[in-house]
This record gives structure tokens, C-alpha cells and sequence, in this order.
């Protein structure tokens, strides 16, 4: 192919995330006319903001810097100060308000956490069959809440809503609100990184616990 024949043609990048921007970046320096398809009404794939109902912003994404070892994007965390740690070092659970929640707390809600989607994953196995396919996996998050978090317990409410908030985060991680996951087809998500079960002990709860 000549430099002349490669900038007439035009590529389509799917996806405007960093992956996708990136690529189009490069096209576009090379001479290629691009197009971006984008399903979201923003750019940014995972890298981005919401607006917690108290109206403070969070960082909902992304979570992991893969390959860290002369990765731009952590050196872009050292110059602006952001906090990174290893998989699995630390386990940190802030509230809405900005406080940090005290680390036995945090480890009680994150094992809460986890034990709501294990049961997700197995009954979801058990009774996919009739499972209604517009139940979602916040439903049963919902319905698992009232009898992991019982109103006997001190400051149930509280522990109810953060336990919740950090359920999202799973939607986060997977690019889908867990609001629009069918409990239906949940359990196809269990067998992942190489067909190790998530668990409490793993890896994975660095990551949910973090709100």
C-alpha cells in the first residue's frame, strides 16, 4: 500500500473510549479519514463522572491499570497525586459524603457484598430456567438486602444504602448498569479470569470496595 492510497481510504473505530480515541488519533495522524461509533452520548467508554444525589461527583471509572510498568496512564496518576495500589493491598470503602467508612465496617459490607452475588450466581443457576428476564440483578441485590442487613442491626439503614452503592460498581466493571442485568442470565458471568469463582478473598474485592 502507498502513503497515497492509505489516505484515501476511511476507517470506522468502534468505541470512544481511551482505546478507541487512541486508535483514531493515530489514524488521523497517518492520514486516514476516521469515524467514531459510539453507542453511549458521551465519550470516554468507562473513564468518567456521575453525580451522586447529594450532587458530589465521582470517578465511576476506570479502575485498573493494566501492564504498570512504563503505563502513561500511571504516570499521569504520580503527577496529579492520584492514590493506586496494588490488587488486593488495600481495601478502602468511602461514603457519598467523602468520609471513609472504618476498615472493620468496610470489610463487613464488602463481605455482605460479595455474599449477595455469590447467591445471585447460584440461584441464578438453580432457576434460570424460571427466572423472569426483566428481574435484574439490582432486584435481587434488593430482596437479598432485607435479610443480610435485618433492621435489628445498629444503623441498618445506613449499612443498607452503602452496601447497595457498592453492588453498582459491579455494573461499573462490566460497562452495564446492574440495573439493566437480567438475573436470568447472571450465572454466565461467574466462570471469568481464567475460571476462578470470584470470592471475598480475591482480587476482585479491591476493586468493589471502592465508592
Amino acid at each position: 500500500m502507498t502513503s497515497d492510497q492509505s489516505r484515501s481510504l476511511h476507517v470506522a473505530v468502534v468505541g470512544a473510549g481511551v482505546a478507541g480515541l487512541r486508535a483514531a488519533d493515530v489514524l488521523l495522524r497517518s492520514g486516514f479519514q476516521v469515524t467514531i461509533l459510539e453507542a453511549r452520548g458521551r465519550l470516554g467508554g468507562r473513564v468518567h463522572q456521575e453525580k451522586l444525589p447529594n450532587g458530589r461527583l465521582i470517578d465511576a471509572g476506570a479502575n485498573w491499570i493494566h501492564g504498570a510498568k512504563d503505563n502513561p496512564i500511571l504516570c499521569l496518576a504520580r503527577e496529579t497525586g492520584t492514590a493506586v495500589y496494588a490488587a488486593g493491598d488495600v481495601m478502602t470503602v468511602v461514603n457519598e459524603d467523602g468520609e471513609i467508612v472504618p476498615k472493620e465496617d468496610a470489610g463487613n459490607y464488602v463481605t455482605i457484598m460479595w455474599t449477595m452475588f455469590e447467591n445471585a450466581f447460584e440461584y441464578a443457576r438453580q432457576h434460570s430456567a424460571d427466572i423472569d428476564p426483566a428481574r435484574s440483578l439490582l432486584d435481587f441485590c434488593r430482596d437479598q438486602i432485607l435479610v443480610l442487613v435485618p433492621e435489628t442491626d445498629e444503623k441498618w439503614e445506613r449499612k443498607r444504602k452503602t452496601v447497595l452503592q457498592m453492588c453498582e460498581l459491579w455494573g461499573d466493571y462490566v460497562g452495564s448498569p446492574i440495573e439493566r442485568q437480567s438475573l436470568k442470565f447472571f450465572w454466565l458471568e461467574e466462570s471469568i479470569e481464567g475460571g476462578m469463582r470470584m470470592n471475598p478473598g480475591s482480587n476482585w474485592s479491591g476493586l468493589m470496595g471502592r465508592y
